[in-house]
C-alpha cells in the first residue's frame, strides 16, 4: 500500500468545530487514515482543545490539497483532500477519536501499522474529517494527515 499526505490549516472554532482536514474517498479505492500530526500556532494560553476524527457522508466545501506521496514512484492518490473548510462535511455517527490536548502541546496519533487505521470506505464523497474544537480559543492550527491506499 502506498502512503499519501495532506497538509492543512484551519482556525479553532466552537462546537461543532471547523474541519482542519478532510480525506475523501473515490468510489473505487478503500483507504485507511494511519497518522495525524497537528498543533496550534500563535499566542498560546492554558487551554485544552478537543480534537475529533469523525466519518462523513458528504465532503462539504474546502480548499483542495494536492496529496503528497511518501514514495515518488507511487501512483497518484485516488482519494482527495481538503483544508480550510467553508462548508462543513456532513458528519455521521460517533467520533472515532475524541481527545483533549493542551493548546501548548501537539497531537500525534498513529495507527498500530500501515494496514490498520481508521478505514475510509470505497464510497464516493465519504471520508474522514479532523476537527479542533474550543468555545473561545481561535488560534490557527496546522496539521498533516497520512493515509494508505
Amino acid at each position: 500500500m502506498d502512503v499519501y499526505t495532506a497538509p492543512a490549516d484551519q482556525a479553532i472554532a466552537a462546537s461543532p468545530g471547523a474541519t482542519l482536514v478532510g480525506v475523501t474517498a473515490s468510489a473505487l479505492t478503500r483507504a485507511a487514515l494511519i497518522e495525524l500530526v497537528a498543533a496550534a500556532e500563535g499566542t498560546m494560553t492554558d487551554e485544552m482543545v478537543r480534537w475529533q476524527i469523525r466519518r462523513y457522508t458528504a465532503a462539504g466545501t474546502s480548499s483542495a490539497v494536492t496529496p503528497g506521496k511518501e514514495d515518488d514512484a507511487a501512483d497518484d492518490a485516488q482519494l482527495s483532500a481538503g483544508s480550510n473548510h467553508t462548508v462543513e462535511p456532513t458528519y455521521a455517527g460517533t467520533a472515532l477519536l475524541d481527545l483533549p490536548v493542551h493548546l501548548r502541546n501537539q497531537l500525534i496519533w498513529r495507527a498500530r501499522d500501515r494496514e490498520r487505521g481508521f478505514l475510509i470506505p470505497a464510497t464516493a464523497a465519504n471520508g474522514l474529517g479532523v476537527t479542533p474544537i474550543h468555545a473561545s480559543v481561535t488560534n490557527n492550527t496546522r496539521g498533516t494527515a497520512y493515509w494508505s491506499e
